[in-house]
């Protein structure tokens, strides 16, 4: 390959020529360029001198390009630019590389971490970058690539997929039903009565204890409650160490009842229209990382 450096001036006094030439200016180049007008006019002499050649024509105010300078504007504004499209090109390359997948925190501590590092496989090359947000609107602003929500299948601008049926369910903690053994036999009804867990839900579409009651055919509310938890693993955590009884998500609460950490103490609802969606952008739908994601959960859905 041809030793450019030896052929070429400073790369340097190329770009500085390039920003005055363009803005007819040794001021305003020196404004952009961030460098005082005497370090400008000191790169256009080295060019200049290098060149043998004036580059451009100072009449007064008025700033001109001579005919070589205008040869010499037309080949580096082609080449910074060309250079720039390059750059710009590898680092949206880089960008499509980085996965964004966005899922509300329960599901992303309870169900997807223990699978990460399969998930993280079964992409290859792309790396993940999780979003975590409780607020539909929220990750929508963010702005993902593919996320993991509960509704019924109706985003605009957004295709899904269905992975399940959301299903709930009381569980509560060996620990809780040792002090309060009546609960190990209680009825929905009785439930009305006990410590119960709730989320702040605020336009969240998932079920409430409220939906839970009513499911059950049991009239009368639960009392008001007096403290609300931000998000899912903090209401999973009270019930764990014995403060309340939960509403437990299936795929959620699954490991922690297989390891006795917790106990089902009430019969399953499963929503006739809400559930688990895959959901991305339509304008994404057949790239590559969106297609892997699709693949790799509707296998672990189906197992």
């Amino acid at each position: 390959m041809k030793n450019l450096r030896r052929d070429l001036p400073s790369l340097n006094a190329l770009a500085v020529f390039e920003s005055a030439a363009r803005l007819a200016s040794f001021t305003r180049a020196a404004q952009e360029l961030g460098m005082s007008q005497p370090a400008v006019t000191r790169h256009i002499k080295s060019l200049e001198f290098a060149l043998d050649c004036p580059l451009f024509r100072r009449n007064h105010n008025r700033l001109t390009l001579t005919a070589e300078g205008l040869r010499l504007w037309s080949g580096v504004a082609e080449g910074l630019g060309g250079i720039a499209a390059t750059i710009s090109a590898i680092k949206a390359e880089r960008a499509r590389q980085t996965v964004v997948l966005a899922s509300h925190a329960g599901f992303a501590q309870q169900w997807l971490m223990p699978r990460f590092s399969d998930l993280y496989a079964h992409l290859g090359g792309y790396d993940v970058r999780l979003l975590i947000s409780d607020s539909d609107a929220e990750a929508d602003r963010a702005g993902f690539d593919v996320s993991i929500r509960v509704g019924t299948g109706n985003w605009p601008d957004q295709d899904c997929q269905r992975l399940c049926a959301e299903a709930v369910r009381p569980v509560a903690s060996p620990r809780l039903l040792q002090e309060s053994p009546e609960l190990a036999e209680a009825l929905p009804v009785d439930l009305l009565r006990a410590p119960l867990l709730h989320m702040d839900d605020g336009d969240k579409p998932w079920m409430t204890w409220r939906g839970w009651f009513a499911a059950m055919g049991v009239e009368g509310r639960p009392p008001k409650p007096r403290v609300f938890y931000y998000n899912y693993p903090l209401v999973l955590q009270q019930a764990l160490t014995g403060k309340g009884v939960a509403l437990g998500w299936r795929h959620l609460v699954d490991s922690h009842i297989a390891q006795g950490a917790l106990v089902s103490i009430g019969p399953s609802v499963e929503s006739p229209t809400a559930g688990y969606y895959l959901t991305w952008p339509r304008e994404r739908a057949d790239e590559q990382p969106v297609a892997r994601i699709r693949d790799w959960l509707a296998g672990q859905f189906a197992a």
